[in-house]
């Protein structure tokens, strides 16, 4: 094994800071939200008691999926009242 070889498996390599992994907890679960994963899941996995808390922190990360969100429940139009039962 030649010299650099020996030297770069022999480095020490600097420790991951808190920070970056805390971003990539972030990344994991802004993806989870966005591909349609069920909310009680992602809570589960980020650690959050109530799903509220999980969508709280992270529905501001995702505004276009909050404005489709918005724009299909416009869409929605309530049915007519069905008459009470004589």
């Amino acid at each position: 094994m030649g010299a650099v070889k020996k030297e770069a498996l022999h480095r020490r390599r600097e420790p991951v800071r808190d920070e970056c992994l805390h971003d990539f907890r972030h990344t994991a679960v802004t993806g989870a939200i966005s591909q349609g994963e069920d909310i009680m899941l992602i809570a589960a996995f980020a650690g959050h008691v109530k799903t509220s808390t999980t969508v709280e922190v992270y529905s501001r990360r995702l505004p276009k999926q909050a404005h489709d969100a918005g724009r299909r429940m416009r869409s929605v139009r309530p049915s007519e009242p069905s008459a009470a039962p004589s």
